[in-house]
Protein backbone atom coordinates (compact mmCIF):
# COMPACT_ATOMS: atom_id res chain seq x y z
CA UNK A 1 0.00 0.00 0.00
CA UNK A 2 3.24 2.25 -0.09
CA UNK A 3 2.85 3.13 3.67
CA UNK A 4 5.97 3.81 5.73
CA UNK A 5 6.55 5.06 9.04
CA UNK A 6 5.48 3.41 12.76
CA UNK A 7 3.04 6.01 13.25
CA UNK A 8 1.76 5.93 9.63
CA UNK A 9 1.17 2.45 10.03
CA UNK A 10 -0.46 2.70 13.40
CA UNK A 11 -2.50 5.40 12.20
CA UNK A 12 -3.94 3.92 9.09
CA UNK A 13 -4.51 0.21 10.83
CA UNK A 14 -6.38 1.85 13.59
CA UNK A 15 -8.65 3.85 10.99
CA UNK A 16 -9.14 0.34 9.02
CA UNK A 17 -10.11 -1.65 12.55
CA UNK A 18 -12.58 1.30 12.67
CA UNK A 19 -13.91 0.64 9.47
CA UNK A 20 -14.37 -2.57 9.96
CA UNK A 21 -16.64 -2.67 12.83
CA UNK A 22 -18.51 0.61 11.41
CA UNK A 23 -18.95 0.68 7.95
CA UNK A 24 -19.43 -2.15 5.22
CA UNK A 25 -16.41 -0.80 3.55
CA UNK A 26 -14.37 -3.44 5.20
CA UNK A 27 -10.66 -5.64 5.25
CA UNK A 28 -8.73 -5.59 2.03
CA UNK A 29 -11.21 -3.53 0.08
CA UNK A 30 -11.25 -0.31 3.11
CA UNK A 31 -6.86 -0.44 3.23
CA UNK A 32 -6.62 -0.51 -0.59
CA UNK A 33 -9.39 1.80 -1.63
CA UNK A 34 -8.54 4.53 1.29
CA UNK A 35 -4.83 4.08 0.75
CA UNK A 36 -5.63 5.02 -3.45
CA UNK A 37 -7.64 7.78 -2.43
CA UNK A 38 -4.92 9.49 -0.50
CA UNK A 39 -2.51 8.92 -2.71
CA UNK A 40 -4.25 10.00 -5.69
CA UNK A 41 -5.17 13.32 -3.64
CA UNK A 42 -1.67 13.78 -2.62
CA UNK A 43 -3.03 14.01 0.70
CA UNK A 44 -0.75 12.36 4.14
CA UNK A 45 -1.55 9.47 5.38
CA UNK A 46 -1.99 10.89 8.55
CA UNK A 47 -5.14 12.08 7.61
CA UNK A 48 -6.79 8.58 6.93
CA UNK A 49 -9.42 9.01 10.54
CA UNK A 50 -10.28 12.35 8.86
CA UNK A 51 -11.55 10.45 5.24
CA UNK A 52 -12.91 7.68 7.43
CA UNK A 53 -14.84 10.14 9.43
CA UNK A 54 -16.21 11.77 6.30
CA UNK A 55 -17.06 8.55 4.70
CA UNK A 56 -19.00 7.47 7.65
CA UNK A 57 -20.81 10.39 8.29
CA UNK A 58 -21.57 10.65 4.52
CA UNK A 59 -23.08 6.81 4.81
CA UNK A 60 -25.40 8.01 7.36
CA UNK A 61 -26.48 11.43 5.85
CA UNK A 62 -27.51 9.98 2.32
CA UNK A 63 -28.83 6.56 1.32
CA UNK A 64 -25.52 5.58 -0.13
CA UNK A 65 -23.69 3.21 2.10
CA UNK A 66 -19.66 4.34 2.96
CA UNK A 67 -18.58 1.55 0.35
CA UNK A 68 -20.36 2.44 -2.21
CA UNK A 69 -18.91 6.27 -1.76
CA UNK A 70 -15.71 5.21 -1.32
CA UNK A 71 -15.96 3.13 -4.75
CA UNK A 72 -17.28 6.64 -6.39
CA UNK A 73 -15.08 8.38 -4.98
CA UNK A 74 -11.62 6.38 -6.22
CA UNK A 75 -12.75 7.22 -9.51
CA UNK A 76 -13.83 10.52 -8.84
CA UNK A 77 -9.89 11.13 -7.94
CA UNK A 78 -8.63 9.48 -11.09
CA UNK A 79 -10.45 11.68 -13.11
CA UNK A 80 -9.39 14.94 -11.16
CA UNK A 81 -5.91 13.69 -10.42
CA UNK A 82 -4.27 16.82 -11.99
CA UNK A 83 -6.60 19.21 -10.40
CA UNK A 84 -5.65 19.37 -6.77
CA UNK A 85 -9.18 18.54 -5.81
CA UNK A 86 -9.70 17.25 -1.44
CA UNK A 87 -10.87 13.76 -1.03
CA UNK A 88 -13.78 15.72 1.29
CA UNK A 89 -14.96 17.22 -2.20
CA UNK A 90 -14.23 14.45 -4.36
CA UNK A 91 -16.42 12.39 -1.19
CA UNK A 92 -19.22 14.94 -1.06
CA UNK A 93 -19.69 15.12 -5.01
CA UNK A 94 -19.37 10.95 -4.86
CA UNK A 95 -22.28 10.69 -2.45
CA UNK A 96 -24.47 13.24 -4.26
CA UNK A 97 -23.24 11.22 -7.81
CA UNK A 98 -23.98 7.71 -6.18
CA UNK A 99 -27.57 9.15 -4.50
CA UNK A 100 -28.91 10.21 -8.43
CA UNK A 101 -28.26 6.47 -9.34
CA UNK A 102 -25.20 7.28 -11.26
CA UNK A 103 -21.98 4.23 -11.87
CA UNK A 104 -19.05 5.39 -10.79
CA UNK A 105 -17.15 4.93 -14.41
CA UNK A 106 -20.09 6.57 -15.93
CA UNK A 107 -19.15 9.22 -13.41
CA UNK A 108 -15.42 9.11 -13.70
CA UNK A 109 -15.92 9.55 -17.83
CA UNK A 110 -18.18 12.80 -17.09
CA UNK A 111 -15.99 14.51 -14.55
CA UNK A 112 -12.83 13.94 -16.72
CA UNK A 113 -14.22 15.63 -19.87
CA UNK A 114 -15.85 18.20 -17.62
CA UNK A 115 -12.71 19.17 -16.05
CA UNK A 116 -10.62 18.88 -19.09
CA UNK A 117 -13.03 21.12 -21.07
CA UNK A 118 -12.88 24.03 -18.22
CA UNK A 119 -9.32 23.81 -18.10
CA UNK A 120 -9.31 24.16 -22.28
CA UNK A 121 -11.51 26.72 -22.01
CA UNK A 122 -9.86 28.97 -19.47
CA UNK A 123 -6.23 28.03 -20.70
CA UNK A 124 -7.80 29.24 -24.77
CA UNK A 125 -10.40 32.12 -23.90
CA UNK A 126 -12.60 32.63 -26.64
CA UNK A 127 -16.23 32.23 -26.42
CA UNK A 128 -16.17 28.95 -24.42
CA UNK A 129 -14.19 31.13 -21.72
CA UNK A 130 -17.20 33.95 -22.06
CA UNK A 131 -19.80 30.91 -21.95
CA UNK A 132 -18.63 29.85 -18.69
CA UNK A 133 -17.87 33.30 -16.94
CA UNK A 134 -21.71 34.31 -18.10
CA UNK A 135 -22.93 30.65 -16.49
CA UNK A 136 -21.11 31.48 -13.23
CA UNK A 137 -22.23 35.19 -12.91
CA UNK A 138 -18.42 36.66 -13.43
CA UNK A 139 -16.09 37.82 -16.46
CA UNK A 140 -14.43 35.11 -18.39
CA UNK A 141 -11.26 36.06 -16.78
CA UNK A 142 -12.64 35.99 -13.22
CA UNK A 143 -13.65 32.68 -13.79
CA UNK A 144 -10.12 31.42 -15.21
CA UNK A 145 -8.79 32.87 -12.15
CA UNK A 146 -11.44 31.30 -9.56
CA UNK A 147 -10.39 28.01 -11.74
CA UNK A 148 -6.79 28.07 -11.12
CA UNK A 149 -6.81 28.96 -7.73
CA UNK A 150 -9.66 26.30 -7.41
CA UNK A 151 -11.07 24.16 -10.09
CA UNK A 152 -13.61 22.15 -7.58
CA UNK A 153 -15.14 25.47 -6.42
CA UNK A 154 -15.30 26.84 -10.21
CA UNK A 155 -16.82 23.56 -11.56
CA UNK A 156 -19.58 24.01 -8.59
CA UNK A 157 -20.35 27.68 -10.01
CA UNK A 158 -20.48 26.05 -13.56
CA UNK A 159 -23.34 23.44 -12.08
CA UNK A 160 -25.10 26.18 -10.49
CA UNK A 161 -25.01 28.18 -13.70
CA UNK A 162 -26.41 25.64 -15.11
CA UNK A 163 -28.84 25.06 -12.86
CA UNK A 164 -29.57 28.53 -13.78
CA UNK A 165 -30.08 27.87 -17.24
CA UNK A 166 -32.84 25.48 -16.99
CA UNK A 167 -34.50 27.04 -13.77
CA UNK A 168 -35.35 30.20 -16.77
CA UNK A 169 -36.60 27.95 -19.74
CA UNK A 170 -33.23 26.90 -20.89
CA UNK A 171 -31.98 24.07 -22.52
CA UNK A 172 -29.01 22.88 -20.64
CA UNK A 173 -28.22 20.59 -23.78
CA UNK A 174 -27.24 23.13 -26.29
CA UNK A 175 -25.09 25.26 -23.49
CA UNK A 176 -23.04 22.38 -23.39
CA UNK A 177 -22.79 21.35 -26.25
CA UNK A 178 -21.29 24.65 -27.14
CA UNK A 179 -18.78 24.01 -25.01
CA UNK A 180 -18.23 21.03 -26.51
CA UNK A 181 -19.73 18.70 -23.86
CA UNK A 182 -22.45 17.04 -25.85
CA UNK A 183 -22.79 12.97 -25.54
CA UNK A 184 -25.17 10.57 -23.79
CA UNK A 185 -22.61 10.18 -21.05
CA UNK A 186 -22.22 13.92 -20.29
CA UNK A 187 -26.66 14.67 -21.22
CA UNK A 188 -26.76 11.80 -18.21
CA UNK A 189 -24.53 13.46 -15.52
CA UNK A 190 -24.59 17.47 -15.83
CA UNK A 191 -27.84 18.30 -16.23
CA UNK A 192 -28.91 15.49 -13.57
CA UNK A 193 -26.58 17.53 -11.21
CA UNK A 194 -27.64 21.05 -11.63
CA UNK A 195 -31.09 20.12 -11.80
CA UNK A 196 -30.26 18.53 -8.11
CA UNK A 197 -27.49 21.22 -7.15
CA UNK A 198 -29.19 21.66 -3.85
CA UNK A 199 -28.44 18.21 -2.78
CA UNK A 200 -24.81 18.27 -4.34
CA UNK A 201 -24.41 21.26 -2.51
CA UNK A 202 -25.05 19.99 1.07
CA UNK A 203 -22.96 17.02 0.52
CA UNK A 204 -19.80 18.32 -0.57
CA UNK A 205 -20.52 20.91 2.55
CA UNK A 206 -21.17 17.96 4.71
CA UNK A 207 -18.60 16.32 3.50
CA UNK A 208 -15.53 19.29 4.54
CA UNK A 209 -17.43 19.65 8.01
CA UNK A 210 -17.06 16.23 8.55
CA UNK A 211 -13.40 15.73 7.86
CA UNK A 212 -12.44 19.22 9.57
CA UNK A 213 -14.71 18.17 12.36
CA UNK A 214 -13.14 13.84 12.54
CA UNK A 215 -15.40 12.69 14.85
CA UNK A 216 -17.55 10.88 12.95
CA UNK A 217 -16.03 7.37 12.87
CA UNK A 218 -14.67 7.39 16.16
CA UNK A 219 -18.07 7.60 17.32
CA UNK A 220 -19.95 5.45 15.20
CA UNK A 221 -16.77 2.33 15.76
CA UNK A 222 -17.07 3.11 19.78
CA UNK A 223 -21.08 2.10 19.33
CA UNK A 224 -20.17 -0.73 17.61
CA UNK A 225 -17.63 -1.72 19.66
CA UNK A 226 -19.81 -1.50 22.73
CA UNK A 227 -22.30 -3.70 21.18
CA UNK A 228 -19.48 -6.09 19.98
CA UNK A 229 -18.57 -6.46 23.25
CA UNK A 230 -22.25 -7.21 24.20
CA UNK A 231 -22.85 -9.70 21.85
CA UNK A 232 -19.25 -11.52 22.82
CA UNK A 233 -20.29 -11.43 26.55
CA UNK A 234 -24.01 -13.22 25.96
CA UNK A 235 -21.99 -15.52 23.45
CA UNK A 236 -19.12 -16.19 26.09
CA UNK A 237 -21.78 -16.97 28.93
CA UNK A 238 -24.37 -19.28 26.65
CA UNK A 239 -21.11 -21.21 25.47
CA UNK A 240 -20.12 -21.56 28.97
CA UNK A 241 -23.64 -23.11 29.93
CA UNK A 242 -24.03 -25.26 27.30
CA UNK A 243 -20.07 -27.10 28.23
CA UNK A 244 -21.84 -27.46 31.73
CA UNK A 245 -24.85 -29.39 30.62
CA UNK A 246 -23.44 -30.93 27.43
CA UNK A 247 -20.14 -32.16 30.05
CA UNK A 248 -22.58 -33.62 32.62
CA UNK A 249 -24.64 -35.44 30.09
CA UNK A 250 -21.44 -36.63 27.96
CA UNK A 251 -19.16 -37.78 31.56
CA UNK A 252 -19.65 -41.21 31.78
CA UNK A 253 -18.94 -41.38 28.20
CA UNK A 254 -15.76 -39.31 28.16
CA UNK A 255 -14.49 -41.80 31.40
CA UNK A 256 -15.14 -44.87 29.47
CA UNK A 257 -12.91 -43.34 26.35
CA UNK A 258 -10.68 -41.92 28.43
CA UNK A 259 -10.12 -45.14 29.79
CA UNK A 260 -9.92 -47.14 26.44
CA UNK A 261 -7.36 -44.17 25.31
CA UNK A 262 -5.25 -45.01 28.28
CA UNK A 263 -5.36 -48.62 27.59
CA UNK A 264 -4.39 -47.75 23.84
CA UNK A 265 -1.30 -45.86 24.91
CA UNK A 266 0.12 -48.49 27.21
CA UNK A 267 -0.20 -51.47 24.76
CA UNK A 268 2.85 -50.51 22.42
CA UNK A 269 0.76 -49.17 19.07
CA UNK A 270 0.88 -45.79 19.85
Amino acid sequence: LGISGNDNILKFTDTIAKMGVATDLVGDEAAVTMARILSITGEAVQSVDKLGSTLVFLGNASSATEAEIARMTIELAKATAQFNVSSANLAGLGTALKEFGQQPELARSSILRTFLTLKSATDEGGQKLRILGKLAGQTGEQFAQGFGKDAFGAFMKFIEGLRGVIEQGGNAEKVLEALGLNGTEINAVLPLLAVRFDTLKQRVQEANEAYSENTALNKEAAVAFTTLDSKLTVLKNNVQDATRRIGAQLAPALSTLADKLIVFANSGFA
